[in-house]
């Protein structure tokens, strides 16, 4: 099958439910060893972690981490650290994303940034960056390089900061 629009063209061979029934997934990304599927699901503010099968066509849900905020997109480190924008106030960002050129409109930005154990039975979360939303409006990203993080926003800012590793 080839799926084609004005922009580009996709050829797909086969294609099939990975994870029917979900809540708002919509970050995603692999971990390093390419073995386990992270996702981030924004009404429920959690992050789900799932196993590949060695089929690669179905998942064994490993366990589910509640954050108390929205997640958006996630980047994975060199280290396997598992970084994210989220959206504290999920209706502020939604207010923010309906009118994104007023400057004086915006939502809340966090970053969190989550270890887990081998096993991903444990996790531990840390918060590098936080800001009501003036500086950088709904952070949606995170990228970390030298003790420095890329911070990508939903609608408006790319923010860079200088970070000490002691505070993440």
């Amino acid at each position: 099958m080839v799926i084609k629009n004005e922009y580009s063209y996709s050829y797909i061979k086969v294609s099939h439910w990975l994870k029917y029934s979900t809540i708002s997934p919509n970050g995603i990304v692999l971990d390093q060893q390419r073995t386990h599927l992270i996702v981030s699901h924004i009404n429920s503010k959690t992050v789900s972690v799932y196993r590949l099968q060695k089929d690669y066509r179905s998942l064994l849900h490993i366990v589910d981490v509640p954050l108390l905020t929205s997640p958006d997109n996630f980047h994975v480190d060199k280290n396997g650290a598992v970084w994210m924008g989220a959206h504290p106030v999920v209706k502020e960002a939604l207010g923010h994303l309906s009118n994104c050129e007023n400057p004086e409109d915006y939502g809340p930005s966090q970053v969190l940034r989550i270890v887990f154990s081998k096993n991903y039975q444990k996790w531990e979360i840390s918060e590098p960056f936080m800001d009501d939303g003036r500086l950088i409006s709904s952070s949606s990203i995170a990228v970390p390089f030298n003790n420095q993080l890329l911070i990508g926003s939903v609608c408006r800012q790319l923010v860079h900061c200088d970070i000490m590793p002691e505070t993440i």
